[in-house]
């Protein structure tokens, strides 16, 4: 799996490319500082949890969940386009 990273506060976001299925994928990794906490540590790993468990078109799917080097990280689908903080607002019409 080849990745790049972007950091952000509480997060690490890794792009990668999934060798085996053939396809980008989009993993996020709990923050070193925020790894060692255990309330972060529980909300995070709810999170992968509860978005394991939506089916809709406008919600990525998540692939997989883990832990890793005392990491928690959630693989999720690879969406191309702007966040919903780079556009600033959500348009509703």
């Amino acid at each position: 799996m080849t990745t790049f990273d972007k950091r952000e506060e509480g997060f690490e976001k890794k792009f990668a490319h999934d060798e085996e299925l053939h396809r980008r994928v989009a993993i996020k990794v709990l923050a070193d500082h925020l790894a060692g906490n255990d309330n972060f540590r529980a909300r995070f790993l709810q999170e992968s949890k509860l978005a394991s468990r939506l089916s809709h078109p406008n919600v990525v799917q998540v692939y997989d969940a883990g832990e890793t080097d005392g990491s928690p990280y959630i693989v999720m689908e690879y969406v191309p386009g702007e966040t919903v903080a780079q556009r600033g607002k959500v348009s509703h019409a």
